[in-house]
């Protein structure tokens, strides 16, 4: 496998058979998307998109959840770190290469969520429902 992606910290990769698997890798925080995290995923799917090895993606995230959005805790302490700056905690060119690099990518990409219940989609159709 290449070193493109040796340089990620909050993203591992694993090629198999030409399957390149990209899990978010802060199962701690269930893998909530922190500045680090954020700017990184900007960046990926452009480094996959150069990668003739790889053919199909699948992303998930290490530990007990895919994803748990952003992580507040994180956005917390910036606006604490930067009050008055008009810095601001995620970057809206990071947000825009995450979208136009999935859209961009021609090859196809999978989600692979974890422990996805059926029961929390069942609730919230209810909920709509009535």
């Amino acid at each position: 496998m290449s070193d493109r992606y040796t340089k990620y910290e909050c993203i591992k990769t694993e090629l198999t058979d030409s399957i390149l698997t990209v899990t978010l890798n802060r199962p701690q925080q269930y893998n909530a998307v922190n500045h680090q995290l954020h700017h990184e995923l900007g960046n990926i799917f452009y480094d996959i998109a150069l990668d003739d090895e790889v053919s199909v993606v699948i992303v998930t995230g290490e530990g007990k959840a895919f994803c748990a959005g952003g992580d507040l805790k994180a956005m917390h302490q910036f606006s604490k770190e930067n009050a008055g700056g008009s810095e601001s905690y995620m970057s809206s060119v990071d947000g825009k290469r995450i979208i136009y690099s999935l859209l961009d990518l021609e090859k196809p990409v999978i989600c692979k969520l974890n422990r996805c219940r059926r029961l929390a989609w069942v609730r919230q159709l209810r909920y709509f429902a009535t």
